[in-house]
């Protein structure tokens, strides 16, 4: 059985979404090849023509820190995680992107 939930509330992906999932995938693949586990492949100046796009890899090791965490035995243990980094909507950075995609 397919689901298409996600696939039937979307429109075509625009030229930059397709320039960029092409370019994680390429990413993705040379660090699979390089055998450089526990990587996330990411692309960098975005706003730059495709050809300039900063493409490479950043260990998951670099982003995770550890917060404490009471274990049911109510001892307390560190527990490792990627802390979410919600984009601020009113911030500088977001209304520079919100005036150049209108």
């Amino acid at each position: 059985c397919q689901f298409l939930g996600y696939q039937a509330r979307c429109g075509m992906p625009s030229n930059f979404d397709s320039d960029y999932a092409y370019t994680l995938g390429g990413a993705a693949a040379v660090l699979a090849a390089s055998r450089k586990s526990g990587y996330m492949a990411i692309a960098s100046d975005l706003s730059r023509p495709v050809e300039e796009w900063q493409v490479g890899g950043v260990p998951f090791t670099a982003m995770i820190r550890a917060d404490k965490h009471t274990s049911p035995q109510d001892v307390e243990l560190p527990r490792p995680l990627i802390p979410a980094r919600p984009v601020d909507l009113d911030g500088a950075a977001f209304r520079a992107w919100e005036e150049m995609r209108s």
